[in-house]
């Protein structure tokens, strides 16, 4: 992949997950350097975060509607201050992709970002909560 804007702008929206199906030729010293690489971008497998508990992790789908609802918020409540966004979003969807986002994690962000919106939208004035 060469260095472009296009480019880094994919692999910023690239979600880390690493699916290796098991193909006798691949050479289990690949399998680890996969591994290696995972850990030092930070990726946590699931179970090691809370022994126990099985939740599904996000889908791809799931977490990009989360970002979307997540920019519009920070927009409606003035977050950027007048500043370009595109360098805090960045920011933060690193953050919120180390962690591996359950489903239910997505479903309780969301909920919490529509309500920042209701609150934005009564803060408004001559603006009606939908």
């Amino acid at each position: 992949m060469r260095n472009t804007p296009a480019s880094r702008a994919k692999a910023a929206r690239a979600d880390r997950r690493c699916v290796i199906d098991f193909i006798p030729r691949i050479s289990s010293s690949c399998v680890r350097a996969c591994g290696r690489a995972g850990e030092r971008a930070g990726a946590v497998p699931a179970a090691a975060a809370e022994p126990g508990f099985r939740e599904e992790p996000a889908s791809h789908q799931q977490v990009e509607g989360l970002f979307g609802q997540l920019a519009d918020t920070l927009n409606e409540i003035d977050f950027h201050k007048g500043r370009a966004p595109e360098s805090a979003m960045r920011k933060l969807r690193r953050l919120f992709l180390r962690t591996g986002l359950t489903e239910q994690e997505v479903r309780l962000l969301r909920g919490v970002l529509s309500d920042a919106q209701r609150m934005a939208r009564l803060a408004s004035p001559g603006r009606e909560e939908v």
